[in-house]
């Protein structure tokens, strides 16, 4: 008789088992970024892109005494952003983080096309109800930049 070698197929990060869903970020939620802690127990699954154009803005908050980037549903440019795999029940709390109750942002789900697998996925994504000030021109949130000196603006 043959031995037969068993073969375990792996679950690809981007799919989702009872309970879990997908978080697309784009700011500061981003691996290395000032809020990232917030997301700390989900797994990263990908860099990805949005499949449809959007208009990203940001502006300085005063309260958070730190520049804060809004997604809209203009039209605009692709935005570049990073995927993670979460446990549904994190999402009341990120969405009390995304201050949804107060109207500053809604959680929507978005089509997004993960960039080292080519496969397209949808996530959730929180999705500001204003925009900001200043359009950010290549759809690519970053900090550490001198927005000050980028803007010719001085925060108060």
């Amino acid at each position: 008789m043959e031995a037969v070698e068993s073969q375990t197929t792996q679950t690809p990060d981007y799919l989702c088992n009872e309970g879990e869903h997908l978080l697309f970020v784009y700011g500061t939620l981003k691996r290395g970024f000032s809020n990232f802690h917030i997301i700390k127990d989900y797994k990263f699954v990908a860099e990805a892109k949005t499949v449809g154009k959007f208009r990203l803005t940001e502006e300085y908050d005063e309260n958070w005494k730190k520049w804060v980037p809004y997604l809209s549903k203009d039209e605009e440019f692709e935005i570049r952003g990073e995927v993670f795999k979460g446990k549904d029940t994190s999402l009341e709390f990120l969405d009390e983080f995304e201050a949804v109750p107060l109207g500053i942002y809604e959680r929507t789900s978005v089509k997004v096309r993960l960039s080292e697998v080519d496969e397209e996925v949808t996530a959730w994504v929180y999705v500001g109800k204003k925009n900001g000030k200043y359009l950010v021109k290549d759809g690519f949130f970053q900090e550490g930049i001198d927005k000050e000196a980028f803007y010719g603006v001085t925060p108060k």
